[in-house]
């Protein structure tokens, strides 16, 4: 997979970055089996990257016009 411009960069770590942050939070906070967390997670990091990804890159892609 080859990313063609920084949107999608940013978008990568992103996401990456939800994932990685909602599992230690999970781990912290509460005594859920590890294949739940893992699913709360990867869903929630895809929700954030979809929103950021469609909604926010956008806006930021006109103003580099």
């Amino acid at each position: 997979m080859k990313l063609k411009n920084t949107a999608q960069k940013q978008t990568l770590v992103f996401i990456t970055g939800m994932f990685l942050s909602t599992i230690a939070l999970e781990f912290l906070t509460t005594d859920y089996s590890v294949k739940r967390i893992i699913i709360y997670s990867a869903a929630l990091s895809l929700l954030t990257g979809g929103i950021w990804y469609f909604i926010i890159a956008p806006i930021g892609k006109r103003k580099e016009k």
